[in-house]
């Protein structure tokens, strides 16, 4: 709104509510009703999309710097936190592949730490994240998403799932294993 230099009053007129409701909407202290989001999209020439911030895939630095956030989390505060952090940003992000494969990556490393018993549960989480991008249209993805699986299967000793996992690599890098 400010950047179309469109007050407060103007905005409140045009989608038909009261001043002091968009200024409730900019404080944070309310939300806009859904019904009224592609009326405001349309007088901010914009998309409901933006206006809820809405991307359907992070972009790399985005990304780099929540997997970065999660790790610092674990490294400084403890499993619980960093973990606590991923499951947040993956609610934030449901559909993106790489965010999930990220992360599938990142909580094997501190899972070490646990109990045996509760370090399974953690690598069958880590299982269920990278299984998406094993099974994507992208080479890239595909190929680290069926390496981090393989990964995972060793460390849960599953020798003969990640010896499937290993040969779809290599199959796919070269039509040999």
């Amino acid at each position: 709104r400010k950047q179309q230099s469109k007050t407060q009053d103007e905005l409140a007129n045009a989608v038909g509510v009261s001043v002091a409701a968009v200024s409730k909407w900019e404080g944070g202290k309310s939300y806009p009703d859904i019904t009224l989001l592609p009326s405001i999209a349309r007088q901010l020439n914009t998309t409901v999309d933006n206006l809820l911030d809405f991307a359907a895939e992070l972009d790399p630095e985005e990304l780099d710097r929540i997997v970065n956030q999660c790790s610092a989390a674990f490294d400084r505060e403890s499993f619980e936190k960093g973990y606590a952090l991923c499951i947040d940003y993956l609610g934030k992000y449901p559909n993106d592949i790489a965010l999930k494969l990220h992360i599938g990556t990142i909580i094997p490393m501190y899972t070490r730490s646990l109990p045996e018993k509760e370090a399974g549960e953690y690598l069958e989480k880590s299982l269920e994240l990278c299984k998406p991008a094993a099974s994507c249209n992208d080479p890239k993805l595909r190929l680290l998403g069926l390496r981090m699986l393989a990964s995972i299967y060793l460390m849960s000793g599953r020798l003969d799932l990640a010896e499937e996992r290993i040969r779809e690599c290599l199959d796919d890098v070269d039509g040999e294993f």
